[in-house]
């Protein structure tokens, strides 16, 4: 992320696929953003 979206610190991004089989998969990732300074 090169700037925070909202002012929430950490965001959960959730993935949901089907694989070849035809199972639903479900992941989540939490992830912290940090600005680059030099783009301030």
């Amino acid at each position: 992320f090169t700037s925070a979206p909202t002012l929430e610190k950490e965001h959960t991004l959730t993935l949901r696929w089907t694989t070849v089989e035809g199972d639903v998969k479900t992941a989540s990732v939490t992830c912290t953003p940090e600005v680059d300074p030099a783009l301030q």
